[in-house]
C-alpha cells in the first residue's frame, strides 16, 4: 500500500510539475520576459466565432511562410459574441509558426495573464504536495484508511 501511495505523489509530482514547466514555456514564449520573440502578422488569416451558444472561443487560421495553421483563443463573452471581427488581427511568432495570438490593434500588448495563472495554479499544487509527502505521517495515513486503526481499536476493547 505504501508503494501505491508514494507511486500516486510521484505521478503528481509529474503532473503539477509537467504542467507548470508547460505554463512557464508558454509564457517565455509569449514575451512574457520582454521581446525575446518577434512577431509578425499573418499574411491571411480568417477568424471564426465559435457556433455553440455561450461560447467566448474564437477559431482562426492562418497561412505563415505558405503554410496553414490552426488555433483559436478565449475572450470575455461580450467581446467574442458582439465584436466585428475585421478588427482584429492574428500574429503569429516568428521562431515557433504555431505559436499565434489575436490582437485587436498593433499597440496591444500580447495577454500572459493565463500562462501566468497557470504558472500558480501548478506551482501551488505541487508546493502542497511535496509539503504532504514530506512532512507528513503517511504510514498512520494508510493505517487509517485502510481501517487498520479501527480494527486495532475494536481489539483493544475487547481485550479489555
Amino acid at each position: 500500500m505504501k508503494t501505491f501511495v508514494k507511486m500516486i505523489f510521484y505521478l503528481n509530482f509529474l503532473l503539477t510539475g509537467g504542467a507548470f514547466m508547460f505554463s512557464f514555456c508558454q509564457f517565455v514564449l509569449y514575451n512574457g520576459f520582454g521581446n525575446m520573440f518577434e512577431y509578425k502578422t499573418a499574411e491571411q488569416f480568417v477568424i471564426i466565432r465559435d457556433p455553440r451558444p455561450q461560447s467566448t472561443r474564437l477559431n482562426y487560421e492562418y497561412i505563415a511562410d505558405g503554410n496553414k495553421y490552426f488555433s483559436f483563443q478565449h475572450f470575455p463573452l461580450e467581446i467574442a459574441k458582439s465584436a466585428d471581427l475585421s478588427q482584429f488581427t492574428v500574429i503569429y511568432n516568428t521562431t515557433f509558426k504555431n505559436i499565434s495570438v489575436i490582437k485587436k490593434s498593433d499597440v496591444q500588448k500580447i495577454n500572459v495573464q493565463y500562462p501566468v495563472t497557470y504558472m500558480v495554479i501548478f506551482g501551488a499544487a505541487f508546493l502542497l504536495m511535496f509539503l504532504i509527502y514530506r512532512f507528513a505521517d503517511l504510514d498512520k495515513w494508510i493505517r487509517i484508511y485502510t481501517g487498520e486503526e479501527y480494527r486495532r481499536r475494536k481489539e483493544m476493547k475487547q481485550k479489555q
